[in-house]
Formats: C-alpha cells, structure tokens, sequence
C-alpha cells in the first residue's frame, strides 16, 4: 500500500479558491500531537491542495513516462521521506508528534505531510534567495535589537497558509509563518522569551556540502525557537544536527546576542558583528562571508554580492539611524549599489554573464519566480513581529490584492494577551488612520474613508468574536478558536487603517 496518496485528494478542493488577501492566525495549545492535530482540522482543505501542488511539482519531468518508471519513481520518494521521517524521530522527536497530529487531523498520511515538508529536496527548489539583517547598540536608534528577513521563494512555496501562535504544554510560546499549510513555518520564527531566529540558503559546491543526515531545516528552526530561551542555546542545538545543504542562519535574542551560523554539512563558521568591518550589525544574503566557508562557494553568485554589497552600504549610511521604517526600506530597496554607483529602480533582466541590470541584484528582488512572499521583521526585548506578505511592490507581489502593509502581533504568553495586545494596536492604526485623513488634504479623501471604514468593520467583527472568546472561557478549544478569529480580525483592521494612511505607510 502506498504511504504517500498519490492523485487521492484532487477533488477535495476548489482551483477557484485564491490565497489569503488577509493570513488567518492559527492559535495552537497542547502537546505537540495535540496541536499538530488542531492545525491540520483547521487547515484540512489547503493541506490536502498543498499536497496536490507539491504531488505536481515533484512528479512534472516524468509524468510522460512509462507506468512503470513513475510507480518506481514514487516508491523512491516515499522510501527517501520514511528514512528522513526516522532521522527526526532522533533529532526533533516532538517535530514528528507535531505532523502525527496534523496527519491525524487533515485526514492525509505521515508521508504525505513528509512530501509537504521535503517537496524542494525532489525538484531542484532547495536554492532560496533571502537576505537577513540584525542590528543593535550603537547601530539603532535606541540600541535595542532589531532584526529581519525577506523571505524570497518561488511561486509555488507560498500563499496558501496561516500565520500560527502556538502555546505548547512544554517550551516556548512561538510564532511561525508557513509558507504553505502543512509546514510548520518558513525563514523567521520568534517565541516569548524574545529568541528571533531567521535563514537564507548558502552555497553546498560540493558532494559533501550536502552530506547531512537531516534534510528539514524549516522544522529545526521551528523546534529551535519551541525548546531554546537563547541565541546560545539554539546555536547549540543547530550544531548538533546534521543539516543537509548550506545555509546561513542568524540568531538573536532580548540579551543583545547576534550572530549568523554560515553551515554546510561539512563545515560550519560563527561570526559576530566585527568580524568583517560590521559595527553592532551582521547581516548575510546567499554566499559564504566567512573567507574559510568559500571552499563551499558556487561560481559567480553575482546576485547575491550585490545584495550584499547593496544592504551593507545602506546599513553603514544609516548607522545610528536604525528602526523599524529604516530596516523595512533596506531590505525592500528596488536599487542596488555595485560597489561603485547606484543602480536605481531595476527591473533588469537578462543572461547573468551580460546584464548590466538584474532583478536579482536588489533586496527587493524582482525575478519572474524568486521574489518576496513574506517581509518578517522581530523587536526581540519587546517580543513584537511586524509581517509584511509581498514584498514593497504591490505589482511584483505574488499576492492577488496586495496591501503592502505589516501587520503586528506580540509573542506570547497566551492567547488572551496576544488577543489584547492586537485589540489595542488596532484602536489605535484607525485612530492615526483618522488623524492623517483629517489632518492632510487628500485628493483621495473619500477612497481612504472608505479604507478607513473597512477597518473599522473588522474591528467590530474582532470585538464580537474576542466577546464569544470571554463568554467561551470554560471550553477552552472554542475560546482558543474566537481569540483567533477575533486576533485574524485585528490584523486585517490594521492593515486596512495603514493602507487608509499609505503616505504614512512604513514600507
């Protein structure tokens, strides 16, 4: 009998039915079973049409070949996700507990949440392109931490999700952003102790680079931020595991530790802010800084320097000047600098050994696969994430109705809390929403209103539901799910008052 379910779940969904204009948040509490189990009932539809999508990928070059070849095909990728299901028994057991449950609660297989997880490992996906940054001290405006990622994939890593606050029995409260239901989360997680973990991927040249024993290096972030309090104990389970391929991840935490672990399976380099002229700020894209981890590098990689090269010099202009709005428009530059003049606005785009412009070269990244799904941003000493879906621009955005606006959510400590603390920021976005319209002479005056308007619909709505929330507090899975609702609702409220204030906005 086949593990994984092959052309099983075509007809359990509608190809009508778009990605989320606004994530739904997705509160877990439990074990790890159990809250595996609650997000696969919750996302039970999107999980079976992400298996669908990733089935399709992985099977697309050989779907023209004799039966044959394909049955063996499939058998090969069932008995690859078996053996990688094994390796994190050892390594991350409550990681598997975790997709036990949302097996058990979607209504799929293990290995079919296997496939969700590992699909890029089949099809040549696995290469990312996303930049990561983290400053502090001297380097901000009021030397806290403040760190963030782009979180550049394809079209078909992205969309179809939630944004998940879990509440495990054991651990941290955390927060995760799936690139698609059924993973756990993508590039940033964040939990309430203030640990703010991020990655891009690095270079793996060799056989040995990608030698390691482990292959879901999305899992071992999300485990990370679940059972570490800090950058040094989650450098130390990071160590301890054989990740396959090169990958770069930055820690950071509300004691002021940053650093980025560049890692293949072969070799592995920690470096702090200093080490290559940095001042209380690191930052990586996709090649190996670290001059001992260039044994590992691919060829050229001229995109990536120019990324690098593009946010560094931002970050040294802007030194002492570090916030919130100056980090979201460093790692959503559209301009690029070479190392000589500034490249503006590019939309280039061409053979990589000719072009003098690419779409590439910038932060914002604006290749015709490869661009932002998600702009995550962490305040670890006020345990705050800002998310962003897009990137800064709305027409190179994969969303179908971009907002080009962040959402912020407080991490922890449960979901009463996160429930309030949206409550209040969303007052207040449609209160600094009122004053800006007010006070400014808009030509689009009645368009923000209307804006305006739609945000305080959803705050109506969250008010309702964070009501059923309270009036629910003796059941406490129907509570769990009307503080979500209630915070989804909150979300979008903010979102629609920053959109309301665009010229305001903080992109």
């Amino acid at each position: 009998m086949s593990k994984v379910s092959w052309g099983k779940f075509v007809d359990d969904w509608n190809e009508n039915d778009l990605p989320y204009d606004f994530r739904p948040i997705l509160f877990l509490r439990g074990s790890a079973y159990e809250m595996g189990k609650q997000y696969g009932e919750a996302m039970s539809t999107l999980i079976k049409r992400n298996f669908c999508a990733c089935e399709g990928i992985v099977l697309r070059g050989i779907l023209d070949k004799p039966a044959d070849v394909l049955d063996s095909h499939e058998k090969e990728i069932e008995d690859s996700i078996e053996v990688q299901i094994e390796k994190m028994r050892e390594y991350t057991p409550d990681i598997m507990k975790y997709w036990e449950g949302m097996a058990d609660g979607a209504g799929v297989t293990l290995c079919d949440i296997g496939l969700i997880n590992l699909f890029m490992w089949y099809t040549g996906l696995f290469e990312e392109h996303c930049s990561t940054i983290a400053a502090k001290d001297s380097c901000t405006v009021d030397g806290k931490v403040i760190c963030g990622i782009n979180d550049d994939v394809t079209w078909a890593n992205n969309g179809y999700g939630p944004i998940i606050m879990a509440f495990p029995d054991e651990g941290n409260a955390f927060l995760t952003v799936p690139g698609i239901a059924g993973q756990l989360s993508c590039n940033f997680a964040m939990n309430e102790k203030g640990l703010a973990i991020t990655f891009t991927g690095g270079e793996c040249a060799r056989p040995e680079d990608l030698a390691g024993d482990y292959w879901d290096f999305i899992t071992l972030l999300n485990n990370m931020v679940w059972k570490c309090d800090t950058a040094a104990e989650a450098k130390a389970m990071f160590d301890k595991v054989p990740v396959k391929g090169g990958w770069s991840f930055l820690f950071a935490d509300a004691g002021r530790d940053i650093s980025i672990t560049e890692a293949t399976s072969a070799i592995s380099h920690n470096r702090v802010p200093g080490d290559h002229g940095e001042k209380d700020f690191i930052l990586v894209t996709n090649h190996f800084v670290d001059e001992g981890m260039r044994v590992a590098s691919f060829p050229g990689y001229e995109d990536s320097y120019n990324r690098y090269n593009t946010e560094e010099k931002l970050l040294h202009e802007n030194h002492g000047h570090i916030d919130l709005t100056a980090l979201k428009n460093i790692l959503g530059c559209p301009d690029y600098w070479d190392g000589q003049s500034w490249h503006m606005n590019s939309w280039g785009f061409g053979d990589l050994a000719t072009a003098t412009e690419h779409s590439m070269f910038t932060p914002e990244m604006r290749f015709p696969d490869f661009k932002p799904a998600f702009r995550c941003l962490a305040e670890p000493e006020d345990r705050k994430a800002h998310i962003l879906m897009g990137g800064r621009d709305l027409g190179n955005a994969y969303c179908v109705r971009p907002m080009g606006q962040y959402l912020t959510l407080h991490v922890g400590p449960n979901e009463a809390a996160v429930c309030n603390e949206a409550d209040q920021d969303a007052m207040m976005e449609i209160w600094e929403a009122a004053r800006f319209i007010s006070q400014n002479d808009c030509p689009d005056k009645d368009k923000r209103l209307g804006e305006l308007s739609e945000a305080k619909a959803a705050f109506w709505q969250g008010r309702n539901c964070q009501a059923k929330a309270e009036c629910s507090r003796r059941d406490a899975a129907k509570a769990r799910k009307h503080y979500a609702e209630a915070t989804s609702c909150y979300t979008k409220t903010m979102l629609l008052a920053r959109k309301a204030r665009e010229a305001d906005q903080l992109v």
